[in-house]
């Protein structure tokens, strides 16, 4: 599994002196007691100040000191080390566990594989790719029936999704 769990992505300078507006993915801030290191391109980041703002946080993160130094950063993703991240509850996954996981009805047929997770607002919607094909799916909570996240795969309710996404069996 992956060590770096992506926390937010950057999606503007905020203020004049490098701050950055990162939207959340995550719900729970609570790692940021636990360090005060992020990742962006892999690189570590000491975060100097965290604060809330309208719909996320701004960062202020050491050697980004203005703004045109921020914008450099617009679109990034910015991850924390697993380890400092709450345990997860049944049925809750991150992203990165679940991109490159088989899909499989309950019947063993195989849909395909979680190629993207994106997020439009209101739920994450997995982008799964099965050949030449690609299926939009929400995930949704009664999707997933069984995973087995070591192995990469994950059985789902069959109904469930054909009920959500234009698939042919």
């Amino acid at each position: 599994m992956n060590n770096l769990i992506t926390l937010g992505k950057i999606v503007r300078p905020h203020g004049v002196k490098g701050d950055v507006k990162v939207i959340l993915s995550l719900n729970d801030l609570s790692f940021l007691n636990k360090t005060d290191v992020v990742y962006i391109n892999n690189q570590p980041y000491t975060i100097q100040n965290v604060k809330q703002v309208s719909d996320g946080i701004a960062l202020k993160l050491e050697g980004i000191n203005s703004m045109n130094d921020a914008e450099n950063y617009r679109n990034k993703d910015v991850c924390v080390e697993r380890k400092y991240l709450p345990q997860l509850e049944e049925n809750e996954f991150y992203a990165e566990d679940l991109i490159g996981c088989t899909l499989y009805f309950e019947n063993n047929k195989e849909v395909g594989k979680i190629f993207d997770i994106q997020n439009y607002g209101a739920t994450d919607i997995l982008v799964i790719k099965d050949g030449t094909e690609e299926y939009l799916c929400p995930f949704l909570n009664n999707l997933i029936v069984d995973a087995d996240l070591t192995n990469k795969k994950i059985v789902i309710n069959k109904k469930a999704f054909l009920e959500v996404v234009d698939y042919e069996d």
